[in-house]
């Protein structure tokens, strides 16, 4: 008997010290480790186990669940955190999340807030900062039968959908479209990330402005179409017939443009070092330039001064003209004769207009008064005398060419002789 007793108390032994090596494998304790002990409150803890349930920070185990409660209407659940958790702030979140999508046991991701904000002591994380993520059975299960049965169907034919090729070729590339999706979505957004969202803005408003204008738009959309429809069918045909080989042209001209351009590209940089040094002369003439401003504004008066002398001068150039003839017909004859025959030479070698000027002279010396009295003497000259010319008188032909119509009337007076 002792020794049935002493077996059955190994046996209860060696029992309790596989489940204490099992717990211990479980729980993994580290007695010189110094946890932290976190609590948050939950609407709903129903799914996540009472003890054990595992603790994620940023996707990777960082502690365990240690005790759950009820607290009024909410959940109250205690975590134990490893010692290389790090520390928790008062903004932390923690959201309840099952594995996997049917699956109802869940783990709690917690996100221990940002460093500025100050740690969460003993308080709870509330409410309003944790989530519980609903399972999909859960979300089943408030379905009725029809509800249920129906979408069964629904998810039989969408397997025979995804199963068909069509929709297989689809799914290999989707992932490509997703890429480009993506890169849509990042262009869309801008640099500064508000992009679409100005974009959206800007359409919103537009349609506010269209609504505005709906009574106006919809007549005239109207209108736009009785005019699309009474519109000359066989000419649109030929339009668009002859639009190929419109398109065609225009494509000839970009290549030639194109062609253009490539070529002024290395002329293009060859002339960028030339403005660079034409820059410092633009720069100088700047300064002349602002200078200049002012008298150019004060000229404006002189030349509306000039405009109306010019303006005078043209109404007043026929007039000017006529007189220029008239002058030129005057000139004609002085210089083709008058001119020559003052000129010319006399018996003596002098030229005939100083042999004029001595007759005058001598002339006035004979005419001046001579005695104190005042009186002078009465003296008759004649032509000759007059002229200079003395004897004989001198050839008609010459006074021809300064005067043919005073040649006549000289040589009756005997001034010249023929």
């Amino acid at each position: 008997m002792p020794v049935t007793d002493h077996r059955a108390r190994l046996g209860v032994l060696l029992i309790a010290a596989t489940l204490l090596a099992i717990a211990l494998a479980w729980w993994r304790p580290d007695p010189f480790a110094h946890h932290t002990t976190v609590r948050a409150l939950f609407a709903d803890a129903g799914a996540l186990a009472k003890i054990g349930a595992e603790v994620r920070i940023a996707g990777t185990p960082a502690g365990r669940v240690v005790a759950r409660e009820r607290r009024g209407r909410l959940a109250l659940v205690t975590m134990q955190l490893d010692p290389e958790a790090g520390p928790v702030h008062a903004d932390a979140t923690a959201e309840l999340r099952p594995r996997l999508l049917f699956e109802g046991t869940a783990y709690v991701d917690l996100a221990p807030g940002s460093p500025e904000s100050p740690g969460l002591g003993n308080a709870a994380i509330p409410a309003s900062h944790t989530r519980s993520a609903v399972s999909m059975a859960d979300a089943l299960s408030v379905l009725d039968r029809p509800t249920r049965a129906a979408l069964r169907t629904d998810a039989h034919e969408l397997r025979g959908a995804i199963d068909a090729p069509a929709a297989q070729d689809v799914l290999r590339a989707l992932p490509g479209l997703t890429h480009a999706a993506a890169r849509a979505a990042t262009a869309a957004r801008g640099a500064n990330g508000d992009g679409l969202a100005r974009a959206v803005r800007g359409f919103s408003r537009v349609a506010r402005a269209v609504d505005a204008r709906r009574a106006e738009l919809v007549p005239l959309a109207g209108a736009a179409a009785a005019a699309a429809r009474a519109a000359d069918r066989p000419a649109l045909d030929r339009a668009l017939a002859g639009l190929p080989v419109t398109v065609a042209d225009v494509r000839a001209g970009g290549d030639a443009a194109s062609g253009i351009l490539d070529r002024l590209d290395p002329l293009a940089r060859e002339l960028v070092p030339a403005a660079r040094a034409v820059d410092p002369s633009l720069r100088a003439l700047r300064p002349v330039l602002r200078s200049a401003a002012p008298v150019l504004r004060d000229a404006r008066p002189l030349a509306g001064d000039a405009r109306a002398t010019l303006g005078a001068g043209a109404s007043a150039a026929p007039a000017a003209q006529d007189a220029l003839r008239a002058v030129d017909g005057a000139t004609g004859v002085f210089a083709g004769g008058l001119l020559a025959a003052l000129e010319r030479r006399t018996a003596l070698g002098t030229p005939a207009y100083l042999a004029f000027l001595g007759l005058f002279a001598g002339g006035g010396g004979a005419s001046r008064p001579f005695d104190p009295s005042g009186a002078g003497h009465f003296m008759r000259f004649g032509f000759r005398f007059l002229t200079g010319a003395g004897r004989p008188a001198p050839p008609c032909d010459l006074l021809a060419r300064a005067a043919p119509s005073l040649v006549d009337p000289l040589a009756a007076a005997g001034a010249c002789q023929r």
